[in-house]
């Protein structure tokens, strides 16, 4: 089981018992929907004006999130996105999205690290990607899986836009290489879910209408969709070795 956590800072002198949050300091609510903050994986928060050289030393642990997230081999959670404000079904929210190797998707409030809404998938293994099939005499134990190739959801999903309805869908791609369109606000699918890639896959892309990730172990460097596509036809391009 694997444990999420969140921190606040103290600004200025505060007494230690003191801890002030980003929204308590009216910082402006922000998006953070892919891997890095953008598709050049940058990580680089160009909105982050509350964290100082002074300050930063008052980071306080603010709450925990047991996840129950089975590890496999070197993997375990993903890294977090984030909705500035979400309207959910009790409320305005800023929200957080947390994916597991294991496949599984949290939805949790940035505010108390309670879980808003939270998905499992279950499928058979496919061959060769941990645990169902692989070479002869490799571990079954999850945590011991080769780290290669574990099996399980090793992307990290992206946030889109609203649609005409408002509501943000996430993109998520589970370890038999289907893809998931879910509600950001409840996790209820908005389509159903089609197969998109049959190898590793890592972050996922979303530029304009395209969705994209670089695959491995499948014969293919990158694997895309249109979205628009009602066939979902998947483009592959080989890099070579």
């Amino acid at each position: 089981a694997v444990t999420c956590c969140a921190l606040v800072w103290g600004t200025g002198r505060l007494s230690s018992a003191t801890t002030v949050n980003a929204q308590a300091t009216s910082a402006p609510l922000y998006d953070w929907v892919t891997d890095g903050g953008d598709n050049q994986r940058t990580g680089w928060n160009k909105q982050e004006k509350i964290l100082t050289k002074a300050n930063v030393k008052n980071l306080k642990l603010l709450w925990k999130l047991e996840t129950r997230n089975q590890v496999r081999a070197l993997h375990s959670l993903l890294p977090v996105l984030v909705v500035g404000q979400m309207a959910t079904p009790s409320g305005a929210k800023q929200v957080g999205y947390l994916a597991g190797i294991s496949d599984n998707l949290y939805a949790f409030d940035t505010e108390t690290g309670k879980i808003i809404w939270q998905k499992h998938w279950d499928y058979a293994a496919p061959a060769g990607r941990g645990g169902g099939g692989g070479r002869q005499g490799q571990p079954t134990d999850p945590a011991h899986l080769g780290f290669l190739r574990p099996g399980g959801s090793s992307d990290t999903p992206v946030i889109g836009p609203p649609d005409a309805q408002g509501r943000r869908p996430i993109y998520f791609v589970t370890g038999d290489g289907m893809l998931h369109i879910l509600d950001a606000a409840t996790g209820e699918d908005l389509q159903p879910s089609y197969m998109f890639h049959t190898g590793k896959g890592w972050s996922l892309n979303l530029v304009g209408n395209v969705l994209w990730m670089a695959n491995t172990y499948a014969g293919d460097t990158i694997s895309a969709v249109r979205l628009d596509d009602p066939q979902h036809k998947v483009m592959n391009f080989n890099a070579g070795s």
